[in-house]
C-alpha cells in the first residue's frame, strides 16, 4: 500500500574553494536569500479587504471543469513529432484519501497535524503572513515557503482524514487565487504553478466528494502558462530549469484526468519544459554544472528521466534513471539511504550530514519511480528513507526538526565549526528553524509496506482491504480482504527478505513467496467473500560496508546504531538568519522549541560484527501494540547486542565532530580485556547515536 507527498525547500550556495571561501559563499548565500522587494505594493488592508469581497464570491462544489492552458507554437519551437500517449505507469496510484492510515501510522499523521505542519498557518512568518495573502515575509525571492507547506498540507490533510486540516486548503487556495487577482501583475502567473503539486491533489477528492473542493476553473485554473516571447532561463541559481520535472508530473496528471480540449497545449508545454529545462538524463552522462550538485535538486532529479520517458517514449532512459539512483547512492548516498549534501553534494564522510528537504525529495522521486518502472530496488530504498532518514530528523512529537542528519551524531549542539559547506553551527540541532526554513516536515511518508486501510472500485468489483502490522519494526503482516468478485492481490517482497519468508491464506499450510523478478510482488488469487492472508518476512542482521573499515548494521528495513544517552535544553526558537536573538515568547507555540542533546556516555567504540545479536519480544503477531510516538528513545521493539570496546578516535573541526577513526594497527581497544556488549537501537529513535561504527576482533587486531 501506498501513500504520496512531498514537501520542498528552495536553494542555497555555489561551489567550496577554501574556509575564507566557503564563509564568503554563505554570506552571499544568505544575501541572496533575503526577501525580494515588492515595489508599488498597495497596503495590506486594502488588499486584504478586497480578498474579503471576492472569496465570499468563490463557490465550493462546482464540477470540476477542464484546465485553462495558452501556448504557442512559435514559443514551442520545432521539436518533431510529439506522442499523444503516454507511457502508461507500471503501478496507477490511488486518488487521495482513498487509503487510510492505521496503527502507528495513523498516529503518526495524527502528531504530525497536531505539530509544526498542522500549525504553521497559525504563526509562522513564512506562511501565516506570506506574499500569497498580501504579507510581506519571504526568505528568498522565489516566494516559496506557502507553495510548498500548501503541497505537504493537503496530502495530510485527506490522509489523516483531519476535519480541521481539510479546512484549511480550500479556503487558504481561495484566498490566494483572489489576491494574486487583485495584484495582477505584482506576482507572476507563472508563479502559480508553485502550487500545482497541491492542487492537483486537493483535485482528487472531487471523484467521491465533489463538495469538498473548489472548481476547477477557480482554483486549479492555471497550471502553467506559455506565452509567446517567454523563456525558461536561469535566474542566477537555475532553480526552475532543473526542478522541471515536478512541473511535467502535474501537467501530465491534467493531460490523463482533466485535458479538456487542450490534450495538445499540454502535451506541447511538457516537450518546451524539457526542451529549455537543465535535463537530468544529459547531466547523469555528461554534466558538473552546479544546479546538478544542489542536493536537494538531486532528491527531485532522481526520477527525472522517468517522468520524460512517459511523453518521449525513449526506452534507454530505464537504465538511465537506475545508473542515475546507482552512482548517486554509491558516491553520495548514506546508511540512512538519503543523499548526503550540505547543501552540496559531497563525499560518504559520516558527518557531513543529508538534508530534511533532501530525504523528502528522494523518497518522493524513489516511491515515484517504482511507480513508473515497477523495479523492487526503488521501492526498498523509499522505504528505508520513511523509516530511518525522514524520521531520524524530527522530535518525536513533530515540534522540531533538524536541518541536516549525520550517521555519527553522538551529540546534537551547536558547533564551534561545522563539516559542512553551508550549513550554520544550529544545522544539527532541533527546532523550529534551526537553519535555511524547509517545509519537508510535512511530507507524506511512501510505505509501500505499512498498517492502513483501502477501500477500491475495480473491474472485478468491490474490495475493501485492511493491514494489521507492526512492520517495519516486526515482520508480520495481517491482511483481512472483503471482495465481491474474485480478484489479484499483490504484496510486495522486500530484496533482502530471507528464503524463510512465508504466507498462509484462512490460517491454512504456510507457503513459501515466489515474487516477480523485477517488481518483487507476490500473488494472491483471492477468492469471493472474506479472506485472511498472515504474511510473515524472514529479516536477519546484515552489515554494510562503509569508509575506513565501518560498516552500517541492518536488520530488515531498519538501520541500527550505538545508543548514546543524552540529556537535553531548550530555549524559544531562533531565526535561522540570527540565532543569538529569539523569537518573542507569544509568537509560537509553547510547544515550539529549539532543542539541544548532549551526550551522556560514551561514544568511540569500535565493534565485532562476528557476534551480532538481535534481542526481540517474545510475541510477533501483526496487531502487536506498538508505543505513541514510535520514533522515541526506548519505544521501538527489539534491539542488537554487538561486542566492542573504546578506541582512540580522534576529533575534527575544530573538536567539533568525530572524525575518521583509526584504521589497521592504529585501531586498538583502550584497555586489556576491556570489552562491552554495546546495545544498538533503531537509527531513527535514538537522535544521538553512531551508525557507521570501526570493525575490529576480540583478539586486538582490526578485521
Amino acid at each position: 500500500m501506498a501513500f504520496g507527498g512531498s514537501g520542498k525547500k528552495g536553494a542555497g550556495g555555489t561551489t567550496k574553494a577554501s574556509s575564507k571561501a566557503k564563509r564568503e559563499a554563505k554570506s552571499k548565500g544568505d544575501d541572496d536569500k533575503k526577501t525580494a522587494k515588492q515595489e508599488d505594493k498597495p497596503s495590506r488592508p486594502k488588499v486584504l479587504e478586497q480578498i474579503k469581497k471576492k472569496v465570499a464570491n468563490v463557490k465550493i462544489g462546482i464540477k470540476c471543469k477542464g484546465i485553462i492552458l495558452a501556448a504557442s507554437a512559435d514559443l514551442i519551437g520545432a521539436e518533431g513529432q510529439i506522442n499523444t500517449t503516454l507511457v502508461p505507469l507500471t503501478f496507477e496510484p490511488l486518488p487521495l484519501g482513498t487509503i487510510k492510515p492505521t496503527g502507528w501510522l495513523r498516529d503518526q499523521l495524527q502528531l504530525m497535524g497536531d505539530g509544526l505542519a498542522g500549525h504553521e498557518h497559525d504563526f509562522y512568518n513564512y506562511v501565516a503572513n506570506s506574499s500569497w495573502f498580501g504579507g510581506d515575509q519571504e526568505y528568498s525571492n522565489l516566494n516559496e515557503g506557502f507553495p510548498y507547506w500548501f503541497n505537504g498540507l493537503v496530502p495530510l490533510a485527506y490522509g489523516s482524514d483531519d476535519a480541521r486540516l481539510k479546512s484549511r486548503p480550500i479556503r487558504l487556495l481561495k484566498q490566494s487565487f483572489v489576491y494574486n487577482s487583485v495584484m495582477a501583475g505584482l506576482v507572476s502567473s507563472s508563479s502559480l504553478k508553485q502550487t500545482a503539486l497541491g492542487q492537483v491533489q486537493l483535485s482528487q477528492p472531487c471523484r467521491t466528494s465533489p463538495n469538498s473542493c473548489i472548481a476547477c476553473w477557480q482554483t486549479t485554473t492555471l497550471a502553467y502558462i506559455a506565452h509567446p516571447g517567454d523563456e525558461l532561463t536561469s535566474d542566477g541559481t537555475a532553480w526552475g530549469q532543473v526542478r522541471s520535472q515536478d512541473m511535467i508530473i502535474t501537467l501530465r496528471w491534467l493531460y490523463e484526468h482533466h485535458p479538456g480540449n487542450q490534450s495538445q497545449i499540454l502535451l506541447n508545454n511538457m516537450q518546451y519544459l524539457h526542451s529549455e529545462g537543465l535535463n537530468w538524463e544529459d547531466c547523469i552522462v555528461t554534466s558538473d554544472n552546479y544546479p546538478f550538485e544542489h542536493g536537494v535538486n538531486v532528491g527531485q532529479g532522481l526520477k527525472a528521466p522517468a517522468v520524460i520517458r512517459r511523453f518521449t517514449h525513449n526506452d534507454s532512459l530505464v537504465q538511465t534513471a537506475y545508473d542515475g539512483v546507482n552512482w548517486t547512492m554509491t558516491y553520495h548516498g548514506g546508511s540512512h539511504r538519503s543523499v548526503i549534501a550540505d547543501e552540496r553534494l559531497v563525499s560518504l564522510a559520516p558527518y557531513s550530514g543529508a538534508e530534511l528537504c533532501t530525504s523528502v525529495e528522494s523518497m518522493y522521486s524513489l516511491s515515484y519511480l517504482y511507480q513508473a518502472l515497477g523495479t523492487n530496488y526503488y521501492a526498498d530504498r523509499a522505504e528505508h528513507i520513511a523509516f530511518n532518514g525522514l524520521p531520524v530528523m524530527l522530535t518525536p512529537d513533530w515540534w522540531a526538526r533538524q536541518y541536516i542528519a549525520q550517521e555519527n551524531i553522538p551529540y546534537a549542539e551547536a558547533l564551534t565549526e561545522t563539516p559542512f559547506y553551508n550549513t550554520n553551527a544550529w544545522g544539527q540541532t532541533y527546532g523550529l528553524e534551526p537553519n535555511y526554513p524547509c517545509f519537508g516536515t510535512n511530507g507524506l511518508a511512501h510505505a509501500l509496506l505499512s498498517p492502513a486501510s483501502v477501500k477500491a472500485a475495480l473491474s472485478s468489483g468491490n474490495v475493501s482491504i485492511t493491514c494489521n502490522t507492526a512492520y517495519p519494526f516486526l515482520d508480520t503482516l495481517g491482511y483481512t480482504i472483503s471482495a465481491n468478485e474474485p480478484f489479484s492481490f499483490y504484496v510486495r517482497v522486500p530484496a533482502w527478505a530471507g528464503s524463510g519468508s512465508r504466507v498462509a491464506i484462512n490460517a491454512g499450510t504456510s507457503t513459501a513467496l515466489s515474487p516477480d523478478v523485477e517488481t518483487g510482488l507476490h500473488l494472491f488469487n483471492i477468492s469471493k467473500g472474506v479472506t485472511a492472508i498472515t504474511y510473515t518476512l524472514e529479516s536477519s542482521i546484515r552489515t554494510e560496508a562503509r569508509e575506513n573499515d565501518t560498516i552500517a548494521v541492518y536488520k530488515g528495513a531498519i538501520l541500527y546504531t550505538l545508543e548514546v544517552t543524552h540529556t537535553n535544553t531548550s530555549t524559544l526558537p531562533k531565526p535561522y538568519n540570527s540565532p543569538t536573538t529569539y523569537f518573542p515568547s507569544d509568537y509560537a507555540p509553547a510547544q515550539s522549541k529549539d532543542w539541544q542533546y548532549q551526550n551522556t556516555s560514551a561514544w568511540s567504540y569500535a565493534i565485532d560484527p562476528s557476534a551480532l545479536v538481535y534481542v526481540g519480544p517474545s510475541s510477533t503477531v501483526a496487531d502487536y501494540g506498538l508505543e505513541n510516538p514510535i520514533w522515541s528513545p526506548g519505544a521501538p521493539p527489539g534491539y542488537i547486542m554487538a561486542p566492542g570496546c573504546l578506541i582512540d578516535w580522534p576529533m575534527a573541526f575544530d573538536g567539533s565532530v568525530p572524525g575518521y577513526p583509526p584504521t589497521g594497527g592504529a585501531r586498538k581497544c583502550l584497555g586489556v580485556g576491556d570489552v562491552a556488549q554495546l546495545k544498538l537501537v533503531p537509527y531513527a529513535s535514538a537522535k544521538t547515536g553512531m551508525a557507521e561504527l570501526p570493525v575490529i576482533s576480540l583478539n586486538g587486531s582490526s578485521s
